[in-house]
């Protein structure tokens, strides 16, 4: 019988992609860190050499520069709160996490780990106080109120879900994590604990000294669900994910392991071979302070030197391999091919018409709504308190000096108005939402007058 601390098998069945994407995120250190797991020792290789060649092996960071590009793309433009949310939610999502993190900050960490993994979550917790406040007055009054945590998949080891009212939802969920506690005046400890939510309840539990786990504190939670929200970008099922840049990320595995035999090629093409015969016994200095010289008739010397082929081959190689990386990555960007449809399919319309990325922009915007009102359910607010709008125009693949550069010249050869062009450099950041066309004709017109007076 599997106790708390058992994973469930759908969880076991996704640690091992997500092991090799926290590997590669983490960088050359972490690569180095994870050894022959994906950089396999050569058969004739002895165990020094083969140290010397994980040590100096250098990461091409595809798999970290593509979440943070995709990223960067979904909040080029702050996430825009609705008119009917509440006005104790806008002024909470100032401070979101109660740590000082705005609402853009937490879920910019939130999707960046939900499109590394497939999915993640977010917790929406209230804080654990010693006297209850009896209404929602005093809970005001006392400064009391419910947070977001970011709760990363590889957390979560087990849930149990039922359809409630036709919808299936979480009914139980366990959550492993580390908690810091003081230890003594100046020190910290470091303690592992699972909490288990329930509908309606909490439990934490600790390891116990002769094994097992021990029930340390225990609570009850106002609001009628689970308040965890999940993020899919790439969904399987109802809790499991395939991390949608798999692809990438095992092409980048293969520039790891196929840069490191490139390396070794140089290194051996950098120093040839010095083969000598006919030579006596005996210490043999050579450098470029040195010189043999023998008697022997036969006596020759020479270097061993590679051609140089297949470091050419290896080079096109990576170079493909990038190639192949960037395309991998590029296709959050490409838009799918939609079918002929009915006027009413209109959401649906613009969701199969959309690029994968902005799907997943979609998928978010759907994913804070929920959060916003787990945060107004624990508050008592029955209003709609979930209706923010998130950035997903991602028409403009490539923002670039060549590209404004082209759109001026367009302008200037009278090619494209004057007004389409502060539209197009307003939509591509260069100039920023708040400037009005209108505005800025009465001010360049008023600075045109000024000179003339």
């Amino acid at each position: 019988m599997a106790d708390i601390s058992t994973p469930l098998p759908a969880y076991e069945a996704m640690l091992s992609d997500w092991q090799l994407i926290d590997a590669l995120k983490g960088g050359t250190r972490a690569m180095r860190a994870a050894g022959k797991a994906y950089l396999p020792q050569w058969p004739a290789e002895d165990d020094e050499d083969y140290k010397i060649r994980l040590g100096s092996a250098v990461l091409y960071p595809a798999l970290a520069q593509t979440v943070e590009n995709m990223v960067g793309r979904v909040f080029m433009r702050p996430i825009v709160l609705g008119e009917s949310i509440p006005e104790v939610i806008r002024q909470q999502t100032a401070d979101f996490d109660l740590q000082g993190s705005r609402l853009d900050i937490v879920a910019a960490d939130w999707f960046d780990e939900a499109l590394t993994y497939g999915l993640s979550h977010l917790l929406i917790d209230y804080p654990s106080v010693e006297e209850q406040p009896r209404n929602l007055a005093e809970e005001r009054q006392s400064g009391s109120r419910p947070y977001a945590t970011v709760i990363n998949p590889k957390q979560v080891i087990g849930w149990k879900s039922a359809r409630i009212n036709g919808v299936e939802k979480l009914t139980q969920v366990r959550i492993k994590e580390t908690v810091q506690e003081d230890d003594g005046d100046f020190g910290v400890a470091s303690v592992e604990q699972i909490r288990v939510l329930r509908r309606g309840s909490w439990q934490v539990y600790r390891a116990a000294e002769n094994g097992g786990w021990l029930l340390f504190d225990e609570g009850l939670m106002s609001v009628p669900d689970i308040p965890l929200v999940t993020l899919y970008t790439n969904r399987t099922g109802f809790m499991t994910a395939t991390p949608p840049l798999i692809h990438l990320a095992n092409l980048n595995i293969k520039h790891w392991q196929q840069q490191s035999e490139q390396d070794t090629n140089l290194h051996i093409a950098r120093n040839p071979i010095l083969f000598l015969t006919g030579i006596e016994e005996g210490e043999i200095k050579f450098g470029s302070r040195y010189a043999l010289t023998s008697n022997h008739p036969e006596a020759k010397g020479s270097y061993i030197e590679h051609t140089g082929a297949a470091i050419a081959a290896g080079r096109l190689a990576l170079e493909d391999l990038k190639d192949e990386m960037r395309e991998a990555g590029a296709r959050l960007l490409k838009k799918g091919q939609a079918a002929a449809k009915t006027a009413t399919e209109s959401r649906d319309d613009s969701i199969n018409e959309q690029s994968q990325l902005g799907r997943m922009a979609q998928a978010l915007e759907d994913a804070v709504d929920l959060a916003l009102q787990y945060m107004a359910a624990w508050q008592g607010i029955e209003q709609d308190a979930g209706a923010v709008a998130v950035n997903d125009d991602f028409d403009i693949e490539v923002i670039s000096d060549q590209s404004v550069q082209s759109l001026v010249q367009m302008a200037a050869a009278g090619q494209l108005s004057t007004q389409t062009l502060f539209s197009e450099l307003q939509r591509r950041g260069v100039l920023s939402d708040d400037l009005d066309w209108e505005a800025e004709q009465e001010r360049i017109a008023a600075g045109a007058l000024t000179e003339v007076a």
